[in-house]
């Protein structure tokens, strides 16, 4: 038996029932080992023992399931053969049927779960059991088609007020040349309200709050007001109360029966002594201590134009004027004065003052509900008529299943208790990539919440972009213990002393409540385990340097010869040679050390799309093999040439394609012949010159006739596969042609051949893919992929390569996670973490709890500015990029078990 620390004993004991339980688990911390013991506990727990189908388990990806299920099959064998030779016949017999049993056990993804949930009970929820589920890409396409349906029916609608609203919405967010601004906020805002376990209400809900008083709107209270708070605590804190107490100290030295028990504007002596200032000075202490304390939006108008807007919080103090102090000891405190007192005016001058009704105007809170109204309007139109366009193909999402399971346990009281009867323990894994809506699914199915056991590190929360919210994680973290038992697992099992140490020294300095959702303190930083391997000390241990290194690559202002990226490539490229040249020894788990291999080291970064190809290609200059997963699909020279065919099939008169296809190994034509036929006939298409070649001559060479009749050859194949489109589904297409042509079996005979294959029979697979998901015809699967590429959106190629392979990896951050490597190498980290990438902001500001924040347009004057809500959302946003970010170099860091190294370049001054 392993052993377990106390932490992990108390994640795997832990009663259940009695309330949830969340594990912050850190990487490497062994949560996986910890999971499936728990799950085999439960299982063989002598006193009250819950069968493997009484157990739910929901993972992040089908992977993850796949190996807990084998390791909980292997952890059973493992007490089922303990039972056999303690002889306990009884209980032998009931380990062997929860082995059988965990195959079909409900330890599946979220979106398997959900999907098994409506398949069983269609009949309630009044579905087609026999829909199919869409891919992303098939999704993307029928919202494009939903949105175009949408647009010409508005375009042409007789209702006058549909009319002007749709209007208003195309001059505010369409440009000259099309209308694809208001279908990006459309499209933005449907897709971000699917976390939501009802969305259209939180649409309504989110427009309702500009239909009330904006000084009583969330947004003010919630955030203006924290914001406006932590400003005057940032800037000035207790600076005028110790300002005030330093003083007044000094006066009593002066002044030794001086009552210092008065407010302090009322010690006359004070007033004596520094003269106007002192008055200045306690209206400056005032003014803090009232906006400090204001809870409303009266409390801060009130304040503000008592001790701001009047006052101007005095003047400066320049004169030395009916002062008792020394003149050098007077100019010290004023310069104090006059500086603060500048920043206090700059801190609070973005603070309303007046009337609500003033600060209403204020915020144009008029005009933006208008707008929003507007926008919420047409997204609940689309919504509606995208669900009809899904229907009629009989075709969902998986955001779609999530929300029929949730309808049906909201809606269904008797289904809702027979899931929660069934199930024991909720097990949640990659807790803090929950999205609302699946977090109200299991929390619905709970036995009065207090059976859910959710593992996850917020600290790692890397799918903000798919709907992930951390902030429930984040809210379950912060309940009582009477309400939730929290349990840390913080230990890491999996990386050298080394690498724990720089990734906590990296992280105290980057993560906090602000940024990041988490103080990076001493609970929060990952701890070492002393027992393991990397602390045994061998000589082989002793000699290697295993530190983490930091590369600093110099690089003058005004150099021109080479680009940071590429000094970066040839840095890694010269280390990972000396790392393997130098026999640098990693540790292979079963109690020795070897010599570290290429496929041993992973270069990570954010984006490999062109930093990639060249980190390669300077390896690979260096003699250094590597593999970087390139998203080429439609590049691949097959698939290009397989989806020419396709498109010449569909429109047969394209010249380009013809000439592509006859030139290619399918028509085999020569660039010679290719160019005899197109001088025979100049004026017409390329079709009719290959149609009519040489068609009104008897008098031919043998190398005429021999091209004439090979012309006729390739269109009569042309023609029958044309006849194909009528009679056999796109899928079925494809593999004729493959077969007919002989082209498959063409590729396979070349280099890459295997890789070839496999890309073109993955073509097949997505073309019956497509079909499944109920869109029919040759046409619109040209349009399908033409989309793809439109959006940039390639897809990855058949991959021939595994962990056998000796080659260096080059990686992105997301597709690391979960992986181990002993030596890992971080690029471009010079890039800004905190910086957001430039993306098209669509004019629209969305947040889970404030809304939806846009810029307000002034169609008079013909002016547009960002409205201080836009302003206020746009800075929440960019805080929770700023954590995805940090989040990601976390798994960065977290990959590494050996050794890491971190790369940058900064510019030198000469």
């Amino acid at each position: 038996m392993p052993n377990w620390t106390k932490e992990q004993e108390k994640a795997i004991y832990e009663p259940s029932g009695k309330k949830n339980i969340l594990v912050s688990a850190a990487a490497g911390s062994g949560k996986t080992a910890v999971l499936v013991e728990r799950i085999v506990n439960l299982i063989t727990n002598s006193e009250n023992p819950f069968p493997i189908d009484s157990i739910l388990v929901a993972t992040f990806t089908e992977a993850a399931a796949t190996e807990m299920k084998e390791r909980i099959i292997n952890r059973i064998n493992k007490s089922y053969r303990e039972a056999l030779e303690n002889g306990d016949i009884a209980q032998s017999k009931y380990l062997k049927e929860q082995m059988h049993l965990t195959a079909g056990a409900d330890i599946n993804t979220i979106d398997a779960f959900c999907l098994r949930v409506v398949k069983n009970n269609f009949h309630v929820l009044g579905i087609d059991p026999n829909f199919s589920i869409m891919d992303t890409n098939e999704d993307k396409m029928l919202i494009d088609d939903t949105l175009t349906d949408l647009f010409a029916a508005l375009y042409e609608t007789e209702n006058e007020e549909n009319k002007n609203r749709f209007q208003h919405l195309v001059t505010t967010y369409a440009s000259n040349r099309d209308d694809e601004g208001l279908k990006k906020v459309i499209r933005k805002l449907y897709n971000f309200i699917q976390s939501f376990p009802d969305p259209i209400k939180w649409l309504y809900d989110k427009a309702a709050m500009y239909d009330n008083n904006m000084s009583q709107s969330v947004w003010f209270k919630e955030i203006f007001l924290s914001v406006h708070k932590e400003n005057i605590l940032k800037h000035h804190g207790e600076f005028w109360d110790k300002l005030i107490k330093e003083m007044i100290g000094i006066v009593k030295k002066v002044y030794p029966d001086t009552d210092t028990s008065l407010p302090p504007v009322c010690i006359p002596e004070c007033e004596q002594y520094w003269g106007k200032m002192w008055e200045y000075i306690c209206i400056c202490a005032d003014s803090v201590k009232a906006l400090k304390s204001a809870e409303s939006f009266d409390e801060v108008g009130s304040a503000y134009d008592t001790y701001i807007a009047k006052t101007k919080l005095g003047t400066a103090v320049r004169a030395y004027k009916k002062a008792e102090s020394p003149i050098e000891e007077w100019q010290y405190y004023s310069n104090k004065y006059n500086s603060m007192r500048e920043d206090l005016l700059s801190s609070t001058s973005y603070l309303p003052n007046g009337t609500a009704e003033q600060f209403n105007k204020y915020v144009h809170s008029e005009e933006l509900k208008q707008t929003i109204d507007d926008i919420v309007w047409i997204t609940v139109l689309f919504s509606e008529l995208y669900e009809n366009a899904k229907a009629k193909k009989n075709v969902k999402t998986f955001s779609d299943i999530e929300h029929l399971a949730y309808r049906l346990f909201s809606e269904n009281e008797n289904i809702r208790n027979e899931y929660s009867l069934k199930y024991n323990e909720i097990l949640i894994d990659e807790y803090q990539d929950t999205n609302g809506l699946q977090d109200s699914i299991f929390t619905l199915i709970s036995r009065d919440n207090k059976n859910m056991f959710m593992v996850g590190d917020l600290k790692q929360s890397i799918y903000r972009f798919r709907g992930g919210d951390p902030t429930i994680f984040k809210k379950k973290y912060s309940l009582d213990s009477d309400e939730i038992e929290i349990i840390h697992l913080s230990q890491n099992f999996r990386s050298r002393m080394q690498v724990i140490d720089s990734i906590n020294d990296v992280f105290r300095f980057n993560m906090s409540q602000d940024v990041g959702d988490v103080d990076y303190n001493d609970t929060a930083a990952l701890q070492r385990e002393e027992s393991r391997e990397c602390y045994i000390n061998t000589a082989e241990n002793a000699r290697n340097d295993y530190k983490s290194e930091f590369y600093c690559i110099g690089k003058s202002k005004d150099s021109k010869e080479s680009s940071s990226d590429y000094l970066e490539a040839v840095t890694v490229a010269n280390r990972i040679k000396e790392l393997v040249d130098s026999h640098f020894k990693v540790y292979d788990g079963n109690g020795k050390y070897r010599d570290l291999k290429y496929s041993d080291i992973v270069v990570l970064m954010r984006s490999t799309k062109v930093n990639g190809e060249l980190l390669q290609e300077i390896l690979e200059s260096n003699n250094i093999p590597s593999f970087l997963q390139k998203e080429e699909y439609f590049e691949k020279r097959e698939i290009k040439l397989m989806l020419t065919l396709i498109s010449l099939i569909n429109n047969h008169i394209q010249d380009i394609p013809l000439v592509s296809v006859m030139r290619s190994p399918i028509g085999n034509f020569t660039e010679n012949e290719l160019s005899k036929i197109r001088l025979e006939n100049r004026a017409s298409s390329f079709y009719n010159a290959v149609k009519y070649y040489k068609s009104s001559s008897d008098d031919l060479t043998k190398e005429e006739q021999k091209l004439s009749k090979k012309c006729k050859s390739f269109l009569k194949d042309l023609d029958r596969w044309r006849g194909y489109v009528k009679m056999k589904s796109i899928s079925a297409l494809i593999w004729t042609l493959y077969e007919e042509t002989g082209f498959y079996d063409f590729m396979g005979a070349l280099e890459g051949g295997d890789e070839a294959q496999a890309n073109l029979k993955l073509l097949y697979e997505r073309a019956r893919k497509y079909e499944e998901s109920g869109f029919k015809g040759i046409f619109n699967f040209i349009r399908y992929i033409e989309r793809i590429e439109k959006r940039n959106e390639d897809l990855s190629g058949a991959q021939l390569i595994n962990e056998n392979h000796n080659v260096v990896r080059i990686m992105t951050i997301h597709k690391s996670k979960g992986l181990e490597f002993p030596v890992v190498f971080i690029m471009r980290t010079t890039k800004n973490m905190l910086a957001a990438k430039p993306t098209e902001e669509h004019r629209i500001q969305l947040h889970k709890d404030l809304g939806i924040g846009i810029d307000y347009i002034n169609y008079e004057n013909l002016y547009l500015k960002k409205a201080d809500v836009y302003k206020i959302y746009k800075a929440t946003k960019s805080i929770r990029n700023a954590f995805g970010r940090i989040a990601s170099f976390v798994c960065r860091n977290d990959s590494c078990k050996r050794k890491i190294n971190y790369c940058f370049v900064r510019q030198i001054q000469r």
